[in-house]
């Protein structure tokens, strides 16, 4: 499945490795646009390549957006199966 290109209210990051670099972008949408999406398990070009998480891959996220974003953005994780993205 692809996604199509990013945008600049869309970030994609193949895995939370580069969650610093997508709270970096995520910075950015906010400021310019007041939201954005930004999508794991997503390559550059828009390819799904997923990723394996858990609750605690899931607390990182949050965990790390609480502490590097002043003031705190309200923002909503989801975790969406490969499968759900294909009907």
């Amino acid at each position: 499945m692809n996604l199509g290109i990013e945008t600049e209210n869309a970030e994609y990051k193949a895995s939370t490795g580069e969650l610093k670099e997508g709270i970096i972008s995520m910075g950015s949408m906010l400021n310019k646009h007041k939201g954005g999406l930004l999508y794991f398990g997503v390559k550059n070009d828009g390819f799904v390549i997923g990723q394996q998480i858990g609750d605690a891959t899931l607390r990182d996220i949050s965990r790390t957006v609480n502490q590097n974003m002043k003031p705190v953005p309200l923002f909503v994780i989801t975790a969406l199966k490969t499968d759900d993205l294909c009907d």
